[in-house]
């Protein structure tokens, strides 16, 4: 089992004071490693609106290794998607170097399901996947995974 956050919440990035997110994410992973015997070594900010270098620069100073985020500003996104940069090394601090660089992805499509595969929602545009047409349903899956990974370029990092 991986967790991903670890905090006690998910801090709102806009307007919150640097030593509550250290407050709120040290008592989250006091608690995973406590009762777990689990570090985190990645973290979710999907719903903030937008991220900051000081959430990233705590994360990785607590020792996460990857970063998934959502709500970029649109252009920045056009360009991470057009130049194939959606994941990246993100470096959240000039002054402390490597210590705060980190894995980091933007998500393509916010924090929705792959088109039809919305299996809460149901109906003609989410089909329950069946003997019949498991294929095609794979498919279709299989060619969404492809266009989103042509957004990214890893081997760039390499």
């Amino acid at each position: 089992m991986e967790f991903v956050g670890g905090g006690w919440v998910q801090n709102d990035e806009a307007v919150t004071d640097y030593q509550a997110i250290v407050d709120q994410m040290t008592e989250g992973h006091r608690f995973l490693l406590n009762l777990f015997g689990q570090r985190v070594h990645v973290t979710y900010q999907i719903d903030p609106f937008g991220a900051t270098d000081t959430y990233g620069m705590l994360s990785a100073l607590m020792g996460v290794d990857a970063h998934v985020m959502d709500r970029i500003p649109l252009p920045t996104q056009v360009q991470f998607e057009k130049h194939k940069k959606m994941q990246f090394v993100w470096k959240t601090s000039q002054t402390l170097g490597d210590r705060t660089m980190m894995m980091s992805h933007v998500m393509d499509q916010l924090y929705g399901s792959p088109i039809g595969f919305d299996f809460d929602a149901g109906g003609p545009l989410n089909p329950p996947t069946t003997p019949q047409n498991v294929d095609l349903r794979s498919a279709l899956l299989c060619t969404q995974i492809l266009v989103r990974t042509s957004l990214s370029c890893l081997s760039c990092l390499l």
